[in-house]
């Protein structure tokens, strides 16, 4: 038997601006609230995954 315990909170992306130039380079952290098992989290950009650090 597996039991899953879903977070009762949102993500939370903090450093983001409203608006962006191009080239621009963003510093962002992402967190997830507690889950079982923990959640794995991913970033897009324009619909294409990306890295988590470069």
């Amino acid at each position: 038997m597996e039991i899953i315990e879903l977070s009762q909170e949102k993500p939370v992306i903090v450093g983001e601006e409203k608006v962006y130039a191009s080239g621009d380079v963003l510093a962002l952290n992402c967190t997830s609230g507690k889950s079982h098992p923990a959640a794995q989290l991913k970033w897009f950009v324009n619909g294409q995954q990306v890295s988590d650090c470069f």
